[in-house]
């Protein structure tokens, strides 16, 4: 089992959650009449977050939540890091892992381990025999456009340097002479705990969350923390989405003291806004749940992008709001109204996204899946004339072919989600026209006028279920 959540940066991800602790734990540590008016937090700069006093950083973080163990999983990232700590010689290193982190096979431990990449580097430029032109270094020094991806970490590092310059450069950090290695190590929990996975994130977060209201005199009662927990997730993840927005994509700082005044919010009232938080991240964590049983997944052996983590990108960089419409065309066969209980649509929902969902994300071509922002909806299209659109559901097979038709047209939502849809992919074991099943004049929709009954079953008559097999093999094909 391979599963990297890094890439997925959204708020709800672990490097947001993780920044989200550093932070807090950060001004926790002070009195409440310390000034961190010129303190920030950047997401996705050099390294995962880094923070920063009056634009001065003092600090670098990279976060990885990979399951394997091997040091090869983190090496890229610590020669990243340790290029950092390089040109900013005041500022600390640290790295947060969901795992603990073996040393190289050979090396007794982390700093043993960064010591031997760095010279392995230099001793491959400077040792030879080699072919001209074809080291890391040499690489990294060049124009070339298609390079080694630790000759791009250490171009992007230390531009227009020559190849003398790096080369002296990775000595120094290798052999120690440099104070990079000096100001870097694994990150400590409180609890003395070097690593910490996905599920004890959230709960060091809400621990840290109920310090920060004790000092305040707030009653950190089990709702306000969870209301304060996904509200702040909801404006980490806010930010990200905004700052992908923008042209060029530039990071922008968060300040400590945005922190702080959200602190002083009263979070035991429910609103919608904190409601469609709780639901992203439960949404994802399912996600999470799935990736990290080896039994379910495993990812690509042949190196190309994963078709899950593909999905879960797309779908991770939605608004809550967005996401919360996305999952609803989902569930054609479920009537989830945007008033109604988010945590109940979810309980009720689980077992078809983590079971059905998930399984067909994870088994059908990414390349074959349509976003369409303008509807609220992500589909699989296949290159027929015309193009067919395959929705992915929840739907288990628990449900009979016209126990399914009933509660499609049961939801008055289906016109709708159904639009230009000709298939929807299901857990059934058969392909069944939904027509065929259909009692005709069911119990009507709540809006009838609104949505008159023939429409709505000529709609049913161009759908069929598929399983999820042959829906991978009709879009393979096509």
């Amino acid at each position: 089992m391979a599963y990297d959540a890094s890439p997925s940066w959204s708020g709800f991800n672990y490097q947001g959650k993780v920044a989200l602790f550093y932070v807090l734990s950060m001004i926790n540590s002070k009195s409440l009449s310390y000034d961190f008016n010129n303190y920030t937090v950047t997401l996705e700069k050099t390294e995962d977050f880094e923070i920063a006093e009056s634009g001065r950083v003092i600090s670098y973080h990279q976060v990885k939540a990979y399951q394997l163990p091997s040091y090869s999983k983190y090496s890229e990232a610590l020669i990243g890091i340790m290029l950092e700590l390089y040109k900013c010689k005041d500022a600390k290193g640290f790295l947060h892992t969901w795992k603990e982190v073996n040393p190289k096979q050979g090396k007794k431990d982390l700093v043993e381990s960064i010591c031997s990449d760095f010279s392995e580097i230099f001793h491959e430029y400077n040792n030879g025999p080699r072919v001209p032109g074809n080291s890391l270094i040499e690489k990294a020094a060049s124009s070339e456009i298609s390079i080694p991806k630790k000759a791009s970490i250490i171009r992007l590092a230390l531009p227009k340097k020559t190849e003398s310059e790096i080369a002296t450069i990775l000595n120094d950090i290798g052999l120690g002479v440099d104070s990079s290695l000096s100001r870097f190590s694994l990150f400590e929990y409180p609890d003395g705990e070097k690593c910490c996975d996905l599920e004890d994130i959230n709960i060091k977060v809400k621990n840290e969350l109920a310090v920060a209201f004790n000092n305040r005199k707030i009653v950190a009662t089990e709702k306000q923390l969870s209301n304060a927990f996904h509200f702040f997730l909801g404006q980490i993840d806010k930010h990200i989405i905004e700052r992908h927005k923008k042209e060029g994509g530039k990071p922008i700082s968060i300040s400590f003291n945005f922190i702080i005044a959200i602190l002083s919010r009263d979070f035991e009232d429910v609103s919608s806004e904190y409601l469609a938080y709780q639901f992203k991240n439960e949404f994802l964590e399912i996600f999470d749940e799935f990736m990290g049983d080896d039994e379910c997944y495993s990812m690509p052996l042949d190196g190309n992008e994963c078709n899950l983590h593909s999905v879960r990108n797309i779908l991770s960089r939605l608004s809550a709001v967005e996401l919360w419409g996305y999952f609803r065309s989902f569930c054609p066969h479920e009537y989830i109204e945007s008033a109604n209980n988010i945590s109940n649509a979810l309980n009720i929902s689980k077992e078809g996204i983590l079971f059905v969902l998930i399984k067909i994300f994870n088994v059908i071509s990414h390349q074959r899946a349509i976003h369409d922002p303008a509807r609220g909806r992500l589909t699989y299209k296949a290159k027929t004339r015309p193009p067919q659109h395959y929705l992915p559901t929840t739907i288990l097979s628990q449900y009979t072919p016209a126990k399914i038709a009933k509660k499609i047209l049961e939801n008055p939502n289906m016109i709708e989600i159904l639009y230009e849809v000709g298939t929807l992919i299901y857990d059934g074991d058969h392909v069944t026209q939904l027509s065929a099943v259909a009692q005709k004049h069911t119990t009507p929709p709540i809006d009838v006028d609104a949505d008159p009954r023939a429409r709505r079953d000529a709609i049913l008559e161009t759908i069929r279920l598929i399983p999820i097999d042959l829906a991978k093999a009709e879009l393979d094909a096509n």
